[in-house]
């Protein structure tokens, strides 16, 4: 995501980006503070789930430094360490940084902004050139000539390859409209005239040219028919009777249960990381057969087919981590393979759609900590989906979310209900049945759960007619390399 960029220029006559001069380290630090400004403006905290998620989980709204620092518009600053970034953040009249200098918050409650208004103060530009390591600061830059900016959206196809247009949205409509309505020629970026026009008519353009109404175009991107999820912190808080400045209450430390290869392990709410973990290891079970490594010898590598064919040999939900491009991996149980079921998968041959396997038992020493590690990451990322809608909060006896929101870099096909091991848990509160409709369809559009969860997480914004945009943050350490699960 872009940032927020004021950075004054004597004249926005010629229009063209290379006459810009080289950023001083005052522009800098301006440039790194906007940035943070912006993830926690109204434009975008209200419809980050996984920031808002961190940003709710305390009466008083700080959001780690460090944690920030690893957000992807944030990485080139990197170099210049903690204390540069504190000092940048220092300058801020719309945030405040605590007195160790390792937290930030908003200095205002959030203000819920008419979407009309939103795209009445964005614009369209087109026939940017390929995309180079620094052409977003260029382009955010270009565009604060004309009047300061909330957001640049660089526009994506589904590869993540750039679109060679953008979205800017601007703080006010003049500034929209002095971009828009040029009295000194056309805009040009690095000596390309720009083709141009305000988003509300970009919309209808392209509504036009599939043939779909305006309204019906916003975030209906499914081409099943179904309305996607777009989280919406202001929607959220509503149905809690609750405004951004109203007090929480504490959480509480209410255990629960969790069911993940055929044992129940207890879970308890991770302060520091703002999900779930396992309230003591050593109660983890190792199950023999849980795991078994295959290797494709002949045939098509069909992971949805292998899965269904498993449940088909055997009656027992699985799922596959694989790494892509390669022919091995490792099929996950729901439960463990006794002596004959093991023989049977041996000697299915060719079940899986016409493919050709080869498995193999895992010893123990190779099985117990490759099963742990899943557990962790299952708990972590899973935590939420339990019985109840995460720890409870005193306040009000309103039992409260504080999972870690949107996944980070998995991916959006499947269904959960369809593709995870089942989890079963029992805890002290229960989700509403319009809470639980809720994350079903946020499930159902964000991706499986059953993604490997020790892969990173991604979020999506809303899409425009003809495509979504995507952007995608740094996610926990991993130690395994990303792999795909189906």
């Amino acid at each position: 995501m872009a940032a927020p960029v004021t950075i004054s220029t004597a004249s926005a006559v010629g229009d063209d980006a290379g006459s810009i001069e080289v950023e001083t380290p005052d522009q800098k630090k301006e440039r790194a503070m906007r940035q943070i400004e912006f993830y926690l403006s109204d434009s975008n905290l209200p419809f980050d789930k996984f920031l808002w998620g961190i940003y709710d989980k305390t009466d008083a709204h700080w959001v780690p430094i460090k944690q920030m620092a690893t957000f992807k518009r944030m990485r080139e600053f990197e170099e210049f360490g903690h204390e540069w970034l504190v000092e940048a953040l220092r300058r801020s009249t719309k945030l405040e940084v605590d007195a160790k200098g390792e937290n930030v918050k908003r200095t205002d409650p959030l203000v819920e902004r008419p979407r009309e208004s939103v795209e009445e103060r964005s614009v369209y530009a087109k026939n940017f050139p390929a995309e180079y390591s620094t052409l977003q600061q260029d382009i955010e830059r270009f565009f604060s000539r004309f009047g300061a900016i909330a957001a640049v959206r660089m526009r994506r196809h589904e590869d993540k390859s750039f679109k060679e247009s953008v979205f800017c949205e601007y703080a006010d409509v003049e500034g929209a409209q002095r971009f828009l309505n040029p009295e000194d020629g056309p805009r040009k970026f690095k000596g390309t005239e720009l083709l141009i026009m305000s988003k509300e008519d970009y919309i209808k353009m392209k509504c036009e040219e599939k043939g779909i109404k305006p309204d019906a175009s916003r975030g209906s991107g499914a081409s099943n028919g179904k309305r996607p999820f777009h989280f919406n912190a202001f929607k959220l808080m509503q149905k809690e009777g609750r405004s951004d400045s109203d007090p929480r209450g504490s959480l509480t430390d209410t255990p629960k249960t969790f069911t993940i290869l055929g044992q129940d392990l207890t879970i308890v709410p991770d302060e520091d990381g703002g999900g779930w973990v396992l309230e003591d290891e050593s109660t983890v079970k190792y199950v023999k057969r849980a795991m078994i490594g295959f290797e494709k010898k002949e045939g098509d590598l069909k992971l949805n087919a292998m899965k269904v064919a498993i449940k088909k040999l055997l009656d027992i939900p699985s799922y596959i981590i694989n790494t892509p491009g390669e022919t091995a991996g490792y099929l996950v149980l729901q439960r463990g393979l006794t002596d004959s079921e093991y023989s049977k998968l041996q000697k299915a041959g060719d079940f899986v759609d016409g493919g050709v396997f080869e498995w193999k038992e895992l010893s123990e020493d190779e099985e117990r900590p490759r099963q742990l590690e899943y557990i962790k990451n299952s708990v972590s990322r899973r935590g939420d989906d339990t019985g109840g809608s995460g720890a409870s909060r005193s306040k009000g006896g309103r039992g409260r979310g504080r999972g870690r929101g949107a996944g980070r870099g998995g991916g959006r096909p499947g269904r959960e209900t369809r593709n995870r091991e089942k989890d079963t848990s029992k805890s002290t509160g229960t989700k509403s049945g319009a809470a639980s409709a809720r994350e079903q369809k946020s499930n159902d559009t964000k991706g499986s759960m059953d993604l490997d969860p020790t892969s990173g997480a991604k979020r999506k914004r809303d899409g425009e007619p003809d495509g979504p945009e995507a952007a995608e943050r740094g996610g926990a350490p991993v130690s395994i390399k990303k792999v795909r699960v189906e």
